[in-house]
């Protein structure tokens, strides 16, 4: 129950309905009024407009053991349509309706060393072209959420080559904001994955867990209670920057021994480029991986196996009720497996010992799927 002026109780409610609605459809107008804390009237006089303007509908009937059965109730999916991008080894922008139903997907193999606005450019680009093919006009557009390597981070001076040079001195928001003419949501890529993972994933079934974005860079997200934790400054979860090896090897961020120096997509190719002589691209990398390239497992292993210390001290500190390993190393079971396998020998407590280690099933879609869902919470916060 919400006190103060008729009008102001009147957006909040109407927001806390839409929003339960959204988490928990189909719903009952009853069930509703036990969740929001209103009367059955008054959530009543609340979905009416909500129907009338099209943002809710009714979904057939539910069950009921007495009486008529109730009518159950969702967000109207093609109320408006919002579009998740995510800027990783390729630029993957996906259409889908408010229930994050996919409509469309398009991949363009441009990576995020083109940089922040050449990014931009090509994200407007295919998002025209989208709209253009499914005849959508502006104002059916929700927005867009863009899933980013992250910006404004810490960068030194003396490494030139960065998977994420440009990003790191770059205001994105103001840079897209101006260029971008729809509601925008920017994330970084990591805590997106773990967004999606929430609401499409293993948060289905643990309430609290950790998430490993494990793809070019190495980051994370956590989850409490239902709810991601950002942290005071918006960076909890930055797992790929914590100290692993202090002698170790140089990062981009100007620190030695960095998690991601060991475990992620860049470590295992460059290593490959000192150990062959060849620079191979990530497809070439599958490919080995998939004939049981010697060398490419050896790698894959070694880089698991720092990728579990990461997850042991993960646990020893937060003890999340589980892990969840995602991004495209995740596709690799030797690299998996070790990454649990070490995990284990260095977990502290013994009841922790048995804390699930899992592999999202998301895939690469997550973080575009991340993105759009924080489009769709944003929309439904402001139909007040």
């Amino acid at each position: 129950m919400v006190v103060g002026t008729p009008e102001g109780c009147r957006k909040v409610n109407r927001k806390n309905i839409l929003l339960e609605i959204r988490n928990s459809a189909p719903i009952s107008r009853t069930e509703l009024s036990k969740r929001v804390g209103l009367s059955l009237p008054s959530v009543s006089r609340i979905i009416g407009p909500l129907i009338e303007e099209g943002i809710v509908q009714e979904t057939g009937k539910g069950t009921s053991s007495l009486g008529r059965k109730p009518t159950l109730l969702e967000i109207n999916p093609e109320y408006r349509y919002v579009f998740g991008v995510d800027c990783s080894r390729q630029i993957t922008v996906i259409l889908s309706d408010l229930h994050l139903r996919a409509l469309d997907e398009r991949e363009v193999e441009a990576s995020p060393s083109l940089g922040p606005h050449k990014i931009a450019h090509l994200i407007l680009e295919v998002v025209e072209e989208i709209c253009q093919l499914h005849s959508l006009s502006p104002d059916q557009i929700a927005g867009i959420g863009i899933a980013t390597p992250g910006f404004c981070f810490k960068h030194s001076e003396k490494i030139e080559e960065s998977p994420f040079s440009g990003w790191e001195s770059t205001d994105v928001v103001q840079l897209f904001s101006e260029l971008i003419p729809y509601r925008l949501v920017i994330d970084n890529i990591a805590r997106a994955s773990t967004l999606a993972e929430m609401s499409l994933g293993w948060g289905k079934e643990f309430s609290s867990f950790f998430y490993f974005f494990c793809s070019w860079g190495v980051g994370g997200g956590y989850v409490y209670n239902g709810e991601l934790v950002r942290g005071e400054q918006g960076s909890c979860g930055e797992v790929g920057h914590t100290t692993v090896d202090p002698q170790g090897m140089v990062c981009y961020c100007g620190n030695r021994g960095c998690l991601e120096q060991y475990t992620s997509t860049a470590f295992i190719l460059n290593a490959l480029k000192q150990e062959t002589g060849q620079y191979l691209t990530f497809s070439e990398l599958l490919a080995r991986y998939q004939r049981r390239d010697l060398t490419v497992l050896t790698l894959l292993g070694r880089a698991g196996f720092m990728l579990g210390k990461g997850i042991a001290n993960v646990i020893n500190l937060l003890n999340p009720a589980a892990v969840v390993l995602g991004g495209e190393l995740a596709q690799f079971s030797e690299y998996v497996e070790e990454a649990i396998c070490s995990a284990r020998e260095n977990i502290f407590s013994l009841r922790a010992q048995n804390t699930p280690i899992l592999v999202s099933r998301l895939q690469e879609r997550g973080s575009a799927l991340g993105v759009a869902s924080e489009v769709v919470t944003s929309l439904l916060e402001d139909l007040t």
